[in-house]
């Protein structure tokens, strides 16, 4: 009935409360094909007064929870995506200004230190980006 069923349903539980696992309880989370939304469900095989041992059900609600955790998410996402993206921004001009200073003080070399100094400043560009507009570019 409450899932707006004909028969039994799919995700039946009974196998893991009824039987030899009586009396154990089962939590598990799932999501209503009826309403859509999500539950965490807490089952147990009970002794009804009568004698006769009923499954017990217990159905939390918890939608607005894994709405949020869907969003942390792909914030996470978000936030790992902009740590890739700036990294690669601030290491790669940082290795090349390293190995011009390198090869200058092998070499007396104004060439290579100019080359250093630009890339240092591509990633001044960078951090001046990140900070006024929000963005990762040169």
């Amino acid at each position: 009935i409450f899932q707006n069923l004909d028969k039994p349903c799919d995700f039946c539980t009974n196998d893991k409360i009824l039987g030899n696992n009586f009396g154990k309880t089962y939590a598990w989370e799932w999501q209503n094909l009826a309403n859509k939304r999500w539950y965490r469900c807490i089952d147990k095989g009970i002794k009804w007064p009568d004698g006769r041992e009923v499954r017990f059900e217990i159905a939390i609600d918890i939608t607005e929870r894994k709405k949020a955790e869907e969003k942390m998410k792909r914030l996470l996402e978000r936030e790992m995506e902009f740590k890739l993206r700036t990294s690669h921004y601030f290491f790669n001009p940082i290795c090349i200004a390293k190995g011009f200073l390198e090869l200058a003080k092998e070499e007396d070399g104004i060439d290579k230190i100019e080359k250093a100094l630009k890339a240092i400043d591509r990633i001044e560009k960078v951090v001046k980006n990140i900070i006024t507009k929000g963005e990762i570019k040169e």
